[in-house]
């Protein structure tokens, strides 16, 4: 094995940062458009918001993600402005690829000397599951992935000899946590990499210090402006986060960590490699599988454990020690602190190049066979996920439909709506009344009462995706005194499903979220109306209850309500139905009023059917439940009702 030429020690990372982008370049356009979740929300918005001075007038319209620091997101924000989508995808993959050529020095780093076992360890390392599903994407933490590996190059070449490189290793970890606090993890994996081997107290006080006076300067360049400004304005420097600690009166008093994916116990948390490994995915929402974690971490566990009883490790050796004990502390408090697989991009990769470097420490001769047996079956056994592409030819541009081309205020109701943001008139303002912990006091909450007491262009509108819309912001409107009424205009969606944007009219501010119903008024359900306004959807873990609507109508299945609210008045009323059974023979569906028995439709096999129910004379908010089975609801009218049709 021949060392790299010497003088020249970033010529071969600049090649391997020109192969990966190349490569990577590749699998992005191959993959397709991104449309990932977190672009629709708060990636496009948030440096949108923080060029345009959007944060002091806007309230939550990318949910609790629209308040992370936009400086990651930046570059993409601007390139898309800029570029068509292809060429966006190959430049963010250039970017990207900067992981690949730290990847290349930290391997020579860990004893890598050979070539191409060096080529291969970069390979198993940066082709793992989560750093795949990254690539032309909108999301940071692939590129974020190379200060935090060169912090650990750092600390291994500090050791050798430059102490001034403490500095430098905390300068770069601290600087990707500033720029994306779920980095956070990689700090006490830092201090355990910097501190080991123990050589007596003053030189791990020195060590110590360097990196974290480096830590807290780089935390402070990249992430103080923003956290300052979150403090003034809004009382806590990394809202909403820990608002249970900062009190901010802008949000709910709760610590506002995403626990979805967190093991419930020791024993669950020794079982995540493995599932990680065999494809269950308990870290991610989309089906994936990566056997990195699953045999490196116990291969790092026996080596570590093994160096107590081995005489002075030479330098290599020291290195990679270093490496898995950074591993295995920042792979424990990933699991403890929010266990979500794209925030362990590092320590896949770091798991993928130990695996086989340690494969290759062998004789000369079986060095390369073998660093290419681990580097197969570590790509065969990889399963990666799809946070959401579409072809190119259907990229296209958010064109908001004519009610939202004029000066509004446009009230959120469901995420991730972000990305319409930046497409919307500048005078609008732009209310989440989703039900996130946002806005439940202080300057938010007054800012919203404020637009809404005086919106721009005097018109409030709703914007979501055209689906029903959850009880709890029916509830969040009704706070405000606003009543979705119509109509409503479509508009294709930033992927999948259409967003759909309707009027809305102010109305005495009350707790329940029942639209307004007057007599005359037919609400058409299907997907040209805006019957969604009225759906109910059954709380969790029960059936939703309400399908999407569709040219004929919404399909309603059992357990599906209603929620409407009828102008009082001393005469009697009726609700008309137009419906149909949705299976293949006739169904009887009884409905409940207020919870009580009030009557049951017989409908046939086939074709429409009307149907009635009466109401109670001075009724003010009227609650309907539909059991016996499916069916398919199209319109619903309030009429006066004759004295034959509602007797007293």
């Amino acid at each position: 094995m021949s060392p790299p030429p010497a003088g020249r020690p970033w010529r071969g990372a600049f090649r391997a940062w020109a192969v990966g982008f190349v490569l990577f370049a590749a699998w992005a356009l191959w993959s397709g458009d991104d449309t990932n979740w977190d672009l629709q929300n708060y990636h496009d918005y948030g440096p949108y918001a923080l060029l345009h001075g959007r944060m002091g007038l806007d309230v939550g319209p990318a949910g609790i993600q629209g308040y992370f620091n936009p400086l990651p997101y930046l570059s993409l924000y601007l390139l898309r402005q800029l570029l068509p989508p292809p060429a966006v995808a190959v430049a963010v993959a250039a970017l990207q690829a900067l992981t690949v050529g730290t990847a290349w020095v930290l391997a020579g780093a860990l004893g890598a000397r050979d070539g191409a076992v060096r080529a291969l360890a970069v390979l198993a390392g940066a082709a793992g599951a989560m750093a795949l599903s990254e690539i032309g994407t909108s999301f940071a933490d692939l590129a974020l992935a190379a200060p935090v590996l060169l912090g650990l190059v750092a600390v291994i070449r500090a050791w050798e000899g430059d102490r001034r490189l403490f500095v430098a290793a905390g300068l770069l970890v601290g600087g990707a946590v500033g720029l994306k606090l779920t980095n956070a993890i990689f700090i006490p994996a830092l201090a355990t990499a910097a501190l080991l081997p123990w050589r007596g107290f003053p030189a791990g006080f020195a060590a110590a210090w360097r990196v974290a006076a480096g830590g807290i300067a780089g935390l402070l360049l990249t992430g103080g402006v923003w956290a300052a400004y979150l403090l003034a304005t809004l009382g806590n420097p990394v809202f909403p986060a820990m608002n249970g600690i900062f009190r901010s009166l802008s949000a709910n008093p709760d610590s506002f960590a995403d626990l979805r994916f967190v093991p419930q116990g020791l024993g669950q948390a020794l079982l995540y490699p493995w599932w990680i490994a065999t494809g269950a995915h308990p870290t991610a929402e989309f089906p994936s599988a990566d056997p990195r974690l699953l045999l490196a971490l116990p291969v790092s566990l026996l080596l570590l454990a093994a160096a107590f009883f081995r005489p002075r490790p030479t330098a290599e050796e020291e290195a990679r020690q270093r490496a898995m004990l950074f591993l295995v502390v920042s792979t424990a408090v990933w699991l403890l602190g929010f266990a979500i697989h794209r925030y362990a991009i590092v320590p896949d990769l770091l798991a993928g190049m130990l695996l086989v470097i340690l494969a290759a420490q062998t004789p000369a001769r079986l060095a390369r066979p073998a660093a290419l047996v681990v580097t197969t079956l570590l790509l065969a056994a990889t399963r990666v996920p799809d946070w959401g592409h579409r072809p190119w030819a259907e990229a296209h541009t958010l064109v908001p439909p004519p009610c939202l081309r004029a000066p509004a205020a446009v009230l959120i109701t469901a995420h991730p709506m972000g990305i319409w943001g930046p497409v919307l008139p500048v005078e609008s303002r732009l209310f989440a009344v989703t039900d996130t912990g946002l806005a439940t006091g202080g300057p938010l909450r007054a800012r919203i009462e404020a637009g809404l007491r005086a919106p721009p262009g005097g018109r409030i509108v709703t914007l979501g995706p055209d689906l029903p819309m959850e009880e709890s912001t029916r509830a969040v409107m009704a706070g405000y005194g606003v009543v979705p009424t119509g109509p409503c205009e479509r508009a294709p969606g930033a992927a999948g499903t259409p967003a759909i944007a309707c009027i809305a009219t102010p109305a005495p501010s009350r707790p329940l979220a029942a639209p307004d119903l007057t007599e005359g008024k037919v609400v058409d359900f299907s997907a040209s109306g805006a019957g969604w306004t009225y759906l109910v959807a059954r709380p969790p873990p029960a059936s939703p209850g309400w399908a999407s609507a569709g040219p004929e109508g919404t399909r309603a299945e059992d357990g599906a309500q209603l929620v409407l609210r009828p102008v009082p008045g001393t005469a009697r009323r009726q609700l008309a139905f137009d419906l149909r059974a949705a299976g293949n023979g006739p169904a009887r569906i009884a409905v409940l009023l207020d919870g009580r028995p009030a009557v049951e439709w017989a409908l046939p096999a086939a074709g429409d059917a009307e149907a009635h129910l009466c109401l109670p004379a001075a009724a003010e908010v009227t609650g309907l439940a539909f059991t016996g089975g499916a069916f398919i609801l199209r319109r619903m009218a309030l009429r006066r009702a004759g004295p034959e049709e509602c007797p007293p």
